[in-house]
Protein backbone atom coordinates (compact mmCIF):
# COMPACT_ATOMS: atom_id res chain seq x y z
CA UNK A 1 0.00 0.00 0.00
CA UNK A 2 1.53 3.17 -0.73
CA UNK A 3 1.67 6.46 1.15
CA UNK A 4 -0.51 8.02 -0.98
CA UNK A 5 -3.57 5.27 -0.39
CA UNK A 6 -2.71 5.46 3.44
CA UNK A 7 -3.29 8.84 3.66
CA UNK A 8 -6.48 9.05 1.35
CA UNK A 9 -7.63 6.54 4.23
CA UNK A 10 -6.47 9.29 7.04
CA UNK A 11 -8.48 11.79 5.19
CA UNK A 12 -11.64 9.95 4.88
CA UNK A 13 -11.49 8.66 8.77
CA UNK A 14 -10.84 12.27 9.59
CA UNK A 15 -14.03 13.36 7.78
CA UNK A 16 -16.18 10.99 9.53
CA UNK A 17 -14.52 11.31 13.04
CA UNK A 18 -15.28 14.96 12.53
CA UNK A 19 -18.84 14.24 11.26
CA UNK A 20 -19.77 11.87 14.41
CA UNK A 21 -18.15 14.77 17.13
CA UNK A 22 -20.46 17.33 14.89
CA UNK A 23 -23.31 14.78 15.53
CA UNK A 24 -22.65 14.11 19.48
CA UNK A 25 -21.96 17.82 20.07
CA UNK A 26 -25.83 18.84 18.65
CA UNK A 27 -27.74 15.56 20.29
CA UNK A 28 -25.78 16.72 23.51
CA UNK A 29 -25.12 20.31 23.75
CA UNK A 30 -27.84 22.47 22.04
CA UNK A 31 -30.20 25.18 22.38
CA UNK A 32 -33.41 25.26 22.63
CA UNK A 33 -35.89 28.14 21.95
CA UNK A 34 -38.14 29.24 25.33
CA UNK A 35 -41.23 30.32 23.76
CA UNK A 36 -43.32 31.09 26.94
CA UNK A 37 -42.65 33.45 29.88
CA UNK A 38 -43.81 30.57 32.45
CA UNK A 39 -40.43 30.84 33.89
CA UNK A 40 -39.19 34.39 33.72
CA UNK A 41 -37.66 35.64 35.18
CA UNK A 42 -35.11 32.93 35.28
CA UNK A 43 -35.53 32.18 31.99
CA UNK A 44 -36.93 34.72 29.53
CA UNK A 45 -39.12 34.67 27.01
CA UNK A 46 -37.63 34.25 23.44
CA UNK A 47 -33.94 33.04 24.57
CA UNK A 48 -32.29 30.07 23.70
CA UNK A 49 -30.40 28.82 26.70
CA UNK A 50 -27.21 26.45 25.92
CA UNK A 51 -28.87 22.42 27.73
CA UNK A 52 -27.65 19.21 28.34
CA UNK A 53 -29.22 16.77 26.49
CA UNK A 54 -29.76 12.75 28.12
CA UNK A 55 -29.95 13.53 31.68
CA UNK A 56 -31.77 10.88 33.91
CA UNK A 57 -33.83 12.15 36.30
CA UNK A 58 -32.18 10.70 39.25
CA UNK A 59 -29.59 13.16 38.23
CA UNK A 60 -31.69 15.61 38.20
CA UNK A 61 -31.54 17.80 41.61
CA UNK A 62 -34.13 20.29 43.20
CA UNK A 63 -34.22 23.89 41.25
CA UNK A 64 -32.36 22.03 38.27
CA UNK A 65 -34.29 23.89 35.22
CA UNK A 66 -35.51 21.74 32.62
CA UNK A 67 -36.81 21.35 29.17
CA UNK A 68 -39.49 18.65 28.77
CA UNK A 69 -41.34 17.48 25.76
CA UNK A 70 -45.97 17.04 25.87
CA UNK A 71 -47.86 15.42 23.38
CA UNK A 72 -51.13 18.32 22.86
CA UNK A 73 -53.73 16.73 20.69
CA UNK A 74 -51.60 14.83 17.63
CA UNK A 75 -48.29 17.52 18.16
CA UNK A 76 -45.64 17.52 20.60
CA UNK A 77 -44.96 20.74 22.64
CA UNK A 78 -41.67 21.51 24.35
CA UNK A 79 -41.83 23.18 28.24
CA UNK A 80 -39.52 24.42 30.30
CA UNK A 81 -39.98 24.14 34.33
CA UNK A 82 -38.17 23.90 37.45
CA UNK A 83 -37.75 20.76 39.51
CA UNK A 84 -39.59 20.57 42.78
CA UNK A 85 -39.56 17.00 43.57
CA UNK A 86 -37.00 14.05 43.14
CA UNK A 87 -37.51 10.34 42.62
CA UNK A 88 -39.02 9.13 46.08
CA UNK A 89 -40.29 12.78 47.53
CA UNK A 90 -43.81 13.32 48.86
CA UNK A 91 -45.26 16.33 47.08
CA UNK A 92 -48.38 18.25 48.50
CA UNK A 93 -49.48 21.90 47.50
CA UNK A 94 -51.62 23.62 50.57
CA UNK A 95 -52.96 27.21 50.05
CA UNK A 96 -49.88 27.93 47.33
CA UNK A 97 -47.13 26.41 49.82
CA UNK A 98 -45.24 23.50 48.06
CA UNK A 99 -44.03 20.59 50.47
CA UNK A 100 -41.86 18.37 50.17
CA UNK A 101 -41.77 15.10 52.65
CA UNK A 102 -44.16 17.41 55.03
CA UNK A 103 -41.74 20.45 54.80
CA UNK A 104 -42.54 23.49 53.14
CA UNK A 105 -39.57 24.73 50.54
CA UNK A 106 -38.32 28.00 50.28
CA UNK A 107 -39.79 29.29 46.63
CA UNK A 108 -38.13 32.40 46.84
CA UNK A 109 -37.96 32.59 42.83
CA UNK A 110 -41.42 32.51 42.86
CA UNK A 111 -42.68 36.43 42.30
CA UNK A 112 -44.97 37.31 45.21
CA UNK A 113 -47.67 38.04 42.47
CA UNK A 114 -47.38 35.41 40.90
CA UNK A 115 -48.13 32.97 43.65
CA UNK A 116 -51.77 30.92 44.04
CA UNK A 117 -52.86 30.93 47.49
CA UNK A 118 -55.90 28.86 46.56
CA UNK A 119 -53.33 26.49 44.43
CA UNK A 120 -53.31 23.00 46.60
CA UNK A 121 -52.54 19.72 45.16
CA UNK A 122 -52.95 16.23 47.10
CA UNK A 123 -49.76 14.70 48.35
CA UNK A 124 -48.04 12.31 45.69
CA UNK A 125 -45.02 10.17 45.52
CA UNK A 126 -42.40 10.84 42.98
CA UNK A 127 -42.31 7.33 41.04
CA UNK A 128 -38.36 5.87 40.04
CA UNK A 129 -37.21 7.75 37.06
CA UNK A 130 -39.50 10.77 36.98
CA UNK A 131 -39.27 14.24 38.99
CA UNK A 132 -42.35 16.71 39.70
CA UNK A 133 -41.77 20.24 37.95
CA UNK A 134 -43.50 23.24 38.60
CA UNK A 135 -43.30 26.25 36.84
CA UNK A 136 -42.12 29.55 38.48
CA UNK A 137 -44.50 31.84 36.46
CA UNK A 138 -47.70 30.15 38.29
CA UNK A 139 -50.28 32.64 36.96
CA UNK A 140 -48.76 33.85 33.57
CA UNK A 141 -51.31 31.80 31.10
CA UNK A 142 -51.54 28.31 29.43
CA UNK A 143 -47.97 27.16 29.76
CA UNK A 144 -48.17 27.60 33.43
CA UNK A 145 -49.92 24.95 34.17
CA UNK A 146 -48.28 22.33 31.71
CA UNK A 147 -46.21 21.28 34.40
CA UNK A 148 -47.03 18.09 37.14
CA UNK A 149 -49.75 20.18 38.80
CA UNK A 150 -51.98 18.75 35.73
CA UNK A 151 -49.66 16.15 33.94
CA UNK A 152 -47.99 14.40 37.60
CA UNK A 153 -44.52 13.43 37.48
CA UNK A 154 -42.84 13.45 34.63
CA UNK A 155 -41.08 10.52 33.68
CA UNK A 156 -37.50 10.17 32.38
CA UNK A 157 -38.36 9.85 28.74
CA UNK A 158 -39.72 12.97 28.79
CA UNK A 159 -36.99 15.91 29.59
CA UNK A 160 -35.29 17.21 26.56
CA UNK A 161 -32.24 18.56 27.92
CA UNK A 162 -31.37 20.40 31.73
CA UNK A 163 -30.03 24.35 31.34
CA UNK A 164 -26.67 25.19 32.15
Amino acid sequence: MTMQAILGYLRILAFFALLWGGYWVWNNVGCRRVEGAEMQPAVKKDTSPFITSGVRASDLKRDDIVFYTILQGTKTKTVVGRVIGEPGDRVRIEKGDVLINGTKIDSNYVAQDQRLPTDALAEMLVPRDHVFILSDGRKMGLNSRIDSRTLGPIGQWAIAGKIK
